[in-house]
């Protein structure tokens, strides 16, 4: 999952790294700043402000504008399910639930509740409800169930999330929690790749690359064991268990060791797909060369100056665009 190894924000020690992690987690609530925040790993004093007004967003009486590995803020910016405030009324017993935070398994984290008459909560039987659903129940002195309200938790929003279904969400989510990405990220890296349809069989004419990462038919069948053509009949949440595939192959076999545990920067998350010996290398340094086929076909989204290489400064430029796009309120959710 993600992770921060450093606290974070007002008085912390704001390693450059971690505050990219908080930063881009910042982003994706939409809270009240006039702009997104800049993703830059500089914790000054916009990235401080936006952590306070996170804080009261969630509840704190008195926010100290800190991001602490492990604590309640951190575990509130990286929380997949988040159930908005219900009331339910069991014959003339009552629940009060606010934030129902959920784990991708469906297990409660944290809920803030108040009850009366109401004997236990527990998990429904899966061939009753949904997966994720939970079931309130009311018994009387008997033992018998008097009545039942059932409640389901929806995925949190994303990053073009609403151009997506709520199961395509879900699994994203269990895969960037699996691989250490930011959902938001891998989402905008799958609307550039798809232009933007998150469709599994769109198809780029000159390369014949498909679907939501642009598979490519002569390396698809070795990194992820299907072809352009399978890949192409799937649905969109069939196709993400490959896109995972892909990931996984080109991080244990393709990324510099050193940084296949450090993925945190959306150019890194990027040329995973696109270039993955590149990634972790500074703005600098050059993912394509002027003259080849490579550059060619990534030039018009990548060397925007025209400076006759792609380098990785140009691809994370590239990204900023369809990152913005995302988290408009059209696009999130």
């Amino acid at each position: 999952m993600l992770w921060i190894g450093h606290s974070v924000g007002r008085h912390g020690e704001n390693v450059h790294a971690d505050v990219i992690v908080v930063q881009s987690l910042l982003n994706r609530f939409g809270l009240p700043h006039k702009n997104h925040l800049k993703v830059d790993g500089y914790a000054g004093p916009l990235t401080n402000g936006a952590i306070v007004v996170f804080q009261l967003h969630i509840g704190f009486e008195h926010p100290d504008g800190l991001v602490q590995p492990g604590g309640r803020t951190w575990q509130a910016l990286t929380t997949p399910f988040l159930m908005k405030e219900v009331f339910v009324d069991l014959q003339n017993a009552w629940i009060k639930a606010q934030d129902f935070i959920l784990n991708p398994a469906g297990s409660i984290e944290q809920m803030d509740r108040s009850m009366r008459g109401v004997s236990f909560i527990t998990r429904t039987p899966r061939s009753s409800v949904k997966q994720n659903d939970l079931t309130f129940y009311d018994w009387d002195k008997r033992g018998a169930v008097v009545n039942a309200a059932i409640l389901s938790p929806q995925p949190a929003k994303v990053a073009w999330g609403a151009k997506v279904s709520s199961d395509f969400k879900v699994k994203l989510f269990r895969i960037c929690k699996d691989l250490s990405l930011n959902p938001d990220y891998l989402m905008t890296c799958m609307a550039l790749e798809s232009d933007r349809t998150f469709s599994p069989s769109v198809v780029n004419k000159s390369s014949g690359a498909t679907g939501l990462i642009q598979f490519m038919p002569q390396y698809s069948p070795s990194t992820v064991g299907a072809t352009t053509a399978d890949l192409a009949k799937m649905s969109s949440v069939q196709q993400l268990d490959y896109v995972e595939r892909y990931f996984r192959y080109n991080i244990s076999h393709i990324v510099p060791k050193k940084e296949r545990n450090n993925i945190k920067r959306l150019v890194d998350v990027y040329l995973v797909i696109l270039a993955p010996a590149s990634v972790g290398k500074p703005d600098g340094a050059i993912v394509y060369a002027g003259g080849t086929g490579a550059y060619s076909g990534n030039a018009g989204s990548f060397d925007p100056n025209k400076t006759g290489n792609i380098t990785v400064g140009g691809v994370a430029q590239g990204l900023q665009v369809f990152y913005k796009e995302g988290l408009e309120a059209k696009n999130f959710g």
